[in-house]
């Protein structure tokens, strides 16, 4: 979903994604599954109920396990 404001879209992610960070930040919410975030600075674990902020200046980003997320930006 998009409007002028802000745009929502639905990730789903089956053993591995590649993805890049934005202008601006990006909302994360895992609604199923887990898995692990690699990103330069380290590799983080998810799980179904996390939420978390990723800032515009990651650059590139991997989602690893299997997970739906609800993300989220301006």
């Amino acid at each position: 979903m998009q409007s002028d404001y802000f745009s929502v879209y639905k990730w789903k992610v089956e053993e591995h994604g590649t993805f890049q960070s934005l202008e601006m930040f990006q909302l994360l919410s895992v609604i199923e599954g887990e898995g692990e975030i690699r990103t330069t600075c380290g590799t983080f674990p998810i799980q179904k109920g996390n939420h978390m902020i990723l800032l515009c200046d990651i650059g590139e980003f991997e989602i690893h396990g299997s997970v739906t997320l609800i993300v989220s930006h301006p």
